[in-house]
């Protein structure tokens, strides 16, 4: 809640990933947990960055510490679902989508996500069985 409060105020918008951000606290997090609460958070690197009694988050608020990229991908990702969704496909089957780009570096990331056997250039979004 401590670091989504960070974004929040810095109104950085959870579904483009941070590169890094550094938590203060009184332990750092295990493994296991640090790897839970970045995917949560969407943030690529989490570093403690020292004890303190409450938890505290900094970071870098600018756009070089925004993986704005990565968040073009998840939008892209979630106006396919919304197609999908909006022509009842199934949750197993495969589409073909057209859209007019993407991010070159997400594409198998992007039909990983969406169940999309191909990706091609069209005009506008759309989603076909």
């Amino acid at each position: 809640s401590v670091i989504h409060a960070f974004r929040k105020s810095a109104t950085l918008k959870v579904r483009i990933p941070l590169r890094t951000l550094t938590y203060n606290g009184p332990a750092p997090l295990s493994d296991e947990v640090r790897k839970v609460v970045q995917d949560e958070i969407n943030v690529h690197k989490l570093v403690f960055g020292g004890k303190s009694k409450e938890y505290t988050v900094v970071g870098d608020k600018s756009e070089k510490n925004q993986d704005l990229v990565a968040g073009e991908a998840r939008d892209i990702i979630r106006h396919i679902q919304a197609k999908r969704k909006d022509l009842g496909v199934a949750l197993d089957q495969y589409v073909i989508v057209s859209l007019p780009s993407w991010p070159k570096e997400h594409e198998e990331w992007i039909k990983k996500q969406t169940l999309a056997r191909e990706l091609k250039v069209g005009s506008k979004l759309s989603v076909m069985k």
